[in-house]
């Protein structure tokens, strides 16, 4: 093997490298504009109850439970301000799917 071949082999798999390191972020983000564009064609606000937060290395989240139809539901999110903001036991506003309502996400937060 070449020289330049091997070079150009060595771009052409850090050019792969990049492209799955960052492009699996940025079909992550569509995929979750995605979903809550379903949610708000869709949706319908309720009460939720935030019952647990967890911090990590992989980030912080905020575990919030609530009922649909007579049915409870549990999600979560991942964000650093509600993460901050919120404590165990508030009560938020979220939006759910009518159809599917294990698919939620966060509104605004209850004062």
């Amino acid at each position: 093997m070449t020289t330049k071949s091997c070079l150009f082999s060595g771009l052409i798999g850090l050019a792969f490298m990049l492209v799955i390191l960052f492009g699996g972020l940025y079909v992550s983000k569509l995929y979750g504009n995605y979903e809550r564009r379903t949610i708000d064609k869709h949706g319908v606000y309720s009460q939720a109850a935030i019952y647990q937060k967890t911090s990590n290395s992989k980030g912080k989240k905020v575990y919030f439970e609530y009922v649909f139809n007579g049915k409870q539901y549990s999600n979560n999110e991942q964000s650093v301000s509600l993460y901050e903001s919120l404590t165990v036991g508030d009560v938020i506003t979220i939006k759910l799917h009518s159809t599917e309502p294990e698919n939620s996400y966060i509104i605004t937060i209850a004062e």
